[in-house]
């Protein structure tokens, strides 16, 4: 055997050592599905593996959206574009990259991204583009049932935080939604005769069914959904439902009340159709526990005596500051009707003294609330979840204690 056949037998050997070592020391990339992945990489989270950090995020839905903003400040800070249809206001400002049917790759490329958050998978030829590009596609449908709204989180949390910080985090986040939306079940009075009522998700006068979480979310309310099972209804058919109240999505109760499939429900003419906020219901993040108790309290509107609930005519942001805060630093009353300004004031106070996770929102939410009854029963103030004078001066002493 000549001296060149030789070393390219050897140097032929050495490659597959070689291989067979970078194989062995690879970590197996763990399916989440199967448990809480044992280190922060690799890991597979519905069908990708992820195998370093990620770096630049590209959001391509609303809900997603609401979902990363609820993980805290780690994982939004991560966001860096938007499809163009995405409204959610905590991503107003990030630049577009395209819608989802046609993408903006190179907008992307730009931009760095290295995941796309998208709620359904892109065509074949526009994945295949992507996957040339370097950008990893990781689709999670919309929740429809309390065990998938945590294995929703789970992913997201993954995706942006790694396996075993992100499975952790999601856990606990996901959690704190079932536990809020259990404490409104607690103090919804039990009815004899069952409520029965839908929320309407469009102009095409389409309810949200029992196969989604929103339609879902009305038992909570111990409410019957007139939708249960289908969708769309004929005027003869819901006027046999004779729903007691109807809610709908931000923005159609004007239309609604012009069409005439609504328009003759005796709930509707007697000023029982309801709009959720923008995202309420139909958004995955805490906006989930603000619906449903807006939900509860106009089905029974004893629950909100005290005004815990802002009236969905005016956004917060478009709400006058206080004027009147007497040489003061903070205002002297925040309620869920304050501007988002003063809000934003109270929640990053209550931030700092260790009562509510970041980050500040400017809605007046559900945990915004329970933080602010917290600290009242802490301080030995009435526990109203309202940040009124008292609460506020206690607040922004130099004596407030930290939790």
């Amino acid at each position: 055997m000549n001296l060149k056949k030789m070393l390219r037998i050897l140097a032929a050997l050495l490659a597959g050592v070689l291989l067979m070592m970078t194989t062995a020391c690879t970590p197996e990339a763990v399916d989440i599905r199967n448990g809480v992945p044992k280190s922060e990489y690799p890991f597979t989270v519905n069908g990708i593996t992820i195998r370093e950090a990620v770096g630049k995020v590209a959001v391509f839905d609303d809900s997603l959206t609401d979902v990363v903003v609820y993980l805290g400040d780690t994982s939004k800070v991560k966001l860096a574009a938007r499809a163009e249809t995405v409204t959610h206001p905590a991503v107003e400002a990030l630049p577009t990259a395209g819608t989802a049917d046609a993408p903006d790759i190179e907008a992307m490329k730009k931009l760095k991204i290295d995941l796309i958050l998208t709620d359904e998978a892109f065509v074949p030829e526009v994945s295949k583009k992507l996957d040339d590009a370097g950008i990893q596609v990781l689709v999670c449908p919309p929740a429809t049932s309390r065990a998938e709204l945590t294995t929703l989180y789970r992913a997201v949390a993954c995706a942006m935080l790694g396996g075993k910080t992100g499975y952790a985090i999601g856990e606990k986040r996901s959690t704190g939604l079932l536990m809020a939306i259990d404490d409104i079940l607690r103090i919804v009075p039990e009815q004899e005769v069952p409520i029965v009522t839908g929320f309407v998700l469009d102009e095409a006068g389409t309810f949200a069914t029992d196969l989604t979480l929103a339609g879902n979310l009305l038992s909570y309310a111990r409410a019957v959904n007139l939708a249960a099972e289908q969708n769309q209804f004929t005027a003869e058919e819901l006027q046999l439902a004779a729903p007691s109240a109807l809610f709908c999505a931000y923005g159609l109760d004007d239309v609604l009340k012009g069409n005439p499939l609504f328009g003759n429900l005796p709930a509707v003419k007697q000023g029982k159709l309801t709009q959720l906020a923008r995202g309420e219901l139909i958004w995955q993040g805490e906006g989930l526990v603000d619906g449903l108790m807006r939900v509860a309290v106009t089905l029974y509107p004893e629950l909100d005596q005290e005004g815990l609930l802002p009236d969905n005519n005016t956004r917060p942001e478009d709400r006058p500051s206080n004027p009147e805060n007497e040489g003061k630093t903070y205002p002297r009353y925040v309620d869920a009707n304050s501007s988002s300004a003063d809000i934003r004031i109270l929640q990053e106070r209550l931030i700092e003294l260790g009562y509510l996770p970041a980050p500040s929102t400017g809605q007046y939410t559900y945990w915004t609330r329970a933080c602010v009854k917290q600290f009242q029963g802490i301080v030995k103030l009435e526990p109203t979840g309202i940040a009124d004078e008292a609460t506020m001066d206690a607040l922004f002493s130099d004596s407030a204690p930290k939790f």
